[in-house]
């Protein structure tokens, strides 16, 4: 594998394709566990592939490719659920589109306002972790606290 993931990162594709191939099945199953749709998982794992193809050159250590890889797959299916979460409220929608989207934005300032009300400590970490996406580990480095203090106030927060 290592010799592999160092062609790869030189540019060979053909190493890229055995390293990904080996992932694949755990991949897929990680991606159809996470989202909904048969189309989705499959999109997911396309995009996952492509932005590892885009990015090994950054990839250091060859230890860390599939936690890598895995990170990247969770954050597509996560874009995909994010995105299709809209698509499928307008489709359920029996009030058409204007009555659904003003269903969401209601429900977004209510959950805003709620938010809000938080001490300042928790609305900024459920900030970062909600809005901004940010994961434990960079909210830590971001707040300079232990990430279990982050884990804490997410937790205490919901």
């Amino acid at each position: 594998m290592e010799q592999e993931f160092n062609r790869a990162q030189r540019g060979d594709r053909e190493a890229l394709i055995q390293l990904c191939r080996r992932l694949e099945l755990e991949l897929y199953g990680l991606a159809k566990a996470i989202v909904k749709h048969d189309e989705d998982f499959v999109i997911a794992f396309e995009k996952t592939i492509l932005q590892v193809y885009r990015s090994m050159h950054t990839l250091r250590e060859t230890e860390h490719f599939k936690t890598q890889v895995i990170r990247i797959l969770i954050h597509e299916c996560n874009q995909i659920m994010h995105s299709r979460r809209g698509i499928d409220t307008i489709k359920e929608s029996p009030h058409g589109f204007e009555k659904s989207t003003q269903d969401l934005n209601v429900q977004q300032m209510k959950l805003r306002e709620a938010i809000n009300q938080l001490e300042k400590d928790f609305r900024i970490v459920i900030h970062l972790s909600y809005f901004q996406k940010l994961s434990i580990k960079q909210i830590s480095y971001v707040l300079n606290i232990d990430e279990a203090e982050v884990k804490i106030r997410i937790a205490q927060s919901t």
